[in-house]
């Protein structure tokens, strides 16, 4: 999904809209690109760490390609940047998407093991 221009107050609701679709229309990943946005607000960080929540619901890993200076500095400011895997470029960000297990895979959590300490 490629995003364009501003990301703030105005286009918001359109923006939503495109990432709940991607959303629904993507397995393991649905990949944002944000290399081509020129503003990135504190609403826009909100809805792309709500989409991140949403689609984690429905088994989808959400995948970002950073942007030019403006968004790097919004998603650094915010501390979002701990909360997304975010590429440098598209073709890197696919790479990762194609190699990731389908949600619907064999694995199960119960499947995952857990880091354990010494004491437990």
């Amino acid at each position: 999904m490629r995003i364009a221009g501003p990301l703030d107050a105005a286009s918001l609701p359109e923006f939503v809209a495109q990432l709940d679709a991607g959303i629904r229309g993507s397995r393991p990943s649905l990949v944002v690109d944000l290399s081509k946005v020129t503003f990135l607000s504190v609403s826009g960080i909100e809805a792309l760490a709500a989409a991140r929540w949403r689609a984690g619901c429905d088994g989808v890993d959400l995948l970002l390609v950073g942007g030019p200076h403006c968004v790097e500095r919004a998603l650094d400011v915010t501390g979002a940047r701990r909360r997304f895997l975010i590429f440098t470029s598209l073709q890197l960000a696919f790479e990762e998407s194609r190699s990731m297990p389908s949600p619907l895979g064999s694995v199960s959590a119960s499947d995952r093991s857990l880091p354990t300490t010494a004491e437990g």
